[in-house]
């Protein structure tokens, strides 16, 4: 038996959204406590404690009870009313474009404390994410369109105003573009997949929950019996990594192992797990600084956090002229991933045509569908202009709850699937 392992949080969430009709609501979560566990006979025995006061944190250890309380007397309610009025600002500017705006936003401040034994490590992870659905209305047609931006804290939202302007002027003319959408083609179509998009999610779902450490060590997924072996062409890069600081980022996770990249597909090769301590002994390897938490009445799990696709070359126009028939895909909805197989389908929630060369009009909702290993594979070109965007609404994994994931990629242009039209 080993000596316990100690996760303390302390956590501010405030959460606004508005709806078309205007209505707003708030929602303040506070979490404040720790867990402690040790390992017994194979087993984890695991008893957690909220934490009201300094005195609830007596039980620990004192070199540990000190770096908490630090951690506890740092953090501050989240100020509410700034960006109460920064909504306001956007709302009247997209009253003012004849458009309707949906509005969420999440800002989070946490600060962590792991220690095994008596060593204690801390971390501060913050940011604020930013969701817009803007709707337009022309003679009883409607067309919407989403988009995410992400942000340090509240005032660095807060003095992104202009430039959040601008964007609901671009969405707005899309929008109304989006209003003359025409039949979605049916049948093998090259994608292409723009920078720092919804689209991102691909590849969480393609690569990355088939080599999170859990399921690699029982052999079950596509890639996971592939360790080693070469699945895509030798520019195809994609890691998961918290370090960045370009998406959802900690110097340390959840069990207190120094975050680092897990390196998923290198050189087109299948290569990394990701890995906290259970996973890693499993597999007889080191944890990689990939275990998540939901809370800290959640034990940690292998979970992603920033999953990415690594630049090449190339711009979006370039890898755009290269398609003589295909279909730009800006937004996607998971479907159905089948881990084992690797046959996937995910909605295609925004999309255009691409002819010639050209992005063309926008295409009626349909389905996008193929193998994980026919995608890997059909990767023809990954361009150069890599971006990030954060999933507002997070990532589930058993019964724990979402956590805040990101994605990044650059341009990429993928043959070998298949777009089904869809009513």
């Amino acid at each position: 038996m080993g000596p316990p392992r100690v996760f303390f949080e302390v956590r501010e969430l405030a959460e606004l959204s508005q709806r078309r009709a205007g209505e707003r609501t708030l929602r303040r979560t506070s979490e404040r406590g720790y867990a402690v566990e040790t390992a017994r006979e194979g087993d984890l025995d695991a008893r957690w404690s909220t934490v009201a006061q300094e005195t609830d944190l007596e039980p620990l250890p004192a070199e540990v009870r000190g770096v908490a309380q630090q951690a506890l007397l740092a953090v501050q309610p989240i100020a509410v009313e700034p960006l109460e009025d920064a909504l306001n600002t956007l709302s009247a500017h997209a009253q003012a474009l004849g458009a309707q705006l949906q509005l969420g936003l999440r800002e989070t401040e946490q600060r962590v404390v792991c220690a095994v034994g008596s060593t204690a490590r801390a971390d501060h992870r913050r940011d604020l994410v930013l969701e817009l659905k803007l709707t337009v209305t022309r003679e009883g047609k409607s067309a919407s369109l989403q988009r995410e931006r992400a942000y340090l804290n509240g005032e660095a939202f807060t003095a992104a105003g202009p430039a959040l302007r601008t964007l609901l002027e671009e969405m707005q003319g899309l929008a109304t573009r989006r209003l003359e959408a025409v039949a979605a083609p049916s049948g093998p179509l090259t994608i292409v997949l723009p920078p720092g998009s919804d689209a991102g999610v691909f590849f969480h779902e393609v690569c990355g929950h088939p080599l999170e450490g859990d399921v690699v060590a029982r052999g079950a997924s596509y890639l996971a019996q592939r360790l080693g072996q070469r699945v895509a062409e030798p520019f195809v890069e994609v890691r998961d990594d918290p370090t960045l600081g370009a998406g959802v980022s900690f110097t340390l996770d959840d069990e207190g192992t120094p975050a680092s990249p897990a390196r998923l597909i290198t050189g087109g090769e299948v290569r990394d797990a990701l890995l906290d301590s259970s996973a890693a002994a499993q597999l007889g390897r080191a944890p990689n600084g990939h275990a998540r938490r939901v809370s800290f009445r959640h034990p940690a799990l292998p979970r992603m956090s920033h999953t990415l696709l690594a630049p090449h070359q190339g711009t979006f126009e370039e890898l755009v002229r290269g398609v003589s028939r295909g279909l730009l895909v800006r937004a996607l909805t998971p479907r159905h991933v089948n881990l084992l197989s690797g046959d996937f389908s995910f909605f295609i929630v925004e999309g255009q045509l691409i002819e010639d060369g050209q992005v063309g009009p926008f295409v009626t909702p349909c389905l996008l569908r193929g193998n994980g290993l026919t995608a890997l594979a059909g990767i023809e070109a990954v361009g150069a202009d890599l971006a990030a965007f954060h999933g507002l609404k997070g990532c589930g994994k058993l019964d724990h709850g979402p956590l805040p994931v990101s994605f990044g990629n650059p341009t990429v242009r993928i043959s070998g699937l298949t777009v089904d039209a869809w009513s």
